[in-house]
């Protein structure tokens, strides 16, 4: 923590006024259900600090795999703790860089109105459903949540012949927004964050599955790049905490005391 505190300090007024600082181009790359509110994050920071920043959005367990064999990313915002651990074991992280930046909220989404429904109505939902997207629990932290929640419930085999498994949570939700599945298991930032009207959400009960905790690296290679310890820093301030809130994600200060 001390190192990554010391190359903060390190950026200065005039470095940051610095023409060599304005061209660094930073390299992000983020869990598929973040990516739109990242991209707010970054509309927010370029405001002040005009870099070029590229996005690379897909699975966290894909984004895992490209930066093990060499991808180069200066920042990554997983879906879960597990791939920034295993990152982080193999110092491929700026140490003292790992952090929680967010806690995901599950949600069932459908084009069938409900309005407040019960445990017992989802579940009769979900036997009356046709098809059931999710993410893929393999390699997506809402895929692995909602098949705990199922598990709970104890419908997952049987569920299991209508479940359409997306790579990622955002291929699930485009699964139920265009109509191929009745209903699905995603992240609420995708529905707030789409501007359809037609479709209705709940929440699902955090205790009901691990806690969707999201944590953020920077990655060894940008250690001594300082537009990408600017930004990094800047997700970690008021208008980007505000952002996250406001955006369908539990902060560190808001997550419910129930436990899974």
């Amino acid at each position: 923590m001390q190192r990554l505190l010391f190359l903060f300090m390190t950026i200065n007024t005039f470095s940051l006024l610095s023409p060599s600082l304005l061209a660094d181009e930073i390299r992000l790359a983020v869990a598929s259900n973040f990516t739109i509110v990242l991209k707010k994050i970054v509309e927010q920071y370029n405001l002040s600090y005009p870099h070029h920043i590229s996005i690379t959005s897909a699975s966290t367990g894909t984004l895992y795999s490209q930066i093990v064999h060499g991808a180069p990313f200066d920042i990554f915002l997983a879906a879960d703790t597990k791939s920034p651990k295993i990152l982080e074991q193999q110092n491929l992280i700026v140490p003292g860089s790992r952090y929680t930046y967010a806690y995901g909220k599950l949600v069932l989404v459908s084009r069938q109105k409900k309005g407040e429904i019960s445990e017992y109505d989802i579940k009769q939902f979900l036997h009356n459903a046709a098809h059931i997207a999710i993410a893929s629990p393999s390699i997506a932290p809402y895929g692995k949540a909602t098949r705990e929640v199922l598990e709970g419930y104890g419908i997952w085999q049987k569920l299991h012949k209508k479940i359409v498994s997306g790579k990622n949570v955002s291929q699930a939700f485009q699964f139920v927004h265009s109509g191929n599945a009745d209903i699905g298991f995603v992240a609420q930032s995708l529905v707030l964050n789409n501007g359809d009207s037609n479709l209705w959400h709940t929440v699902i009960n955090p205790a009901l599955h691990q806690p969707i905790e999201q944590q953020a690296v920077m990655l060894k290679d940008a250690e001594k790049k300082r537009a990408a310890i600017l930004f990094f820093n800047f997700l970690k301030s008021t208008s980007s905490l505000n952002i996250i809130e406001s955006n369908g994600y539990y902060l560190d200060t808001s997550y419910p005391n129930s436990k899974y």
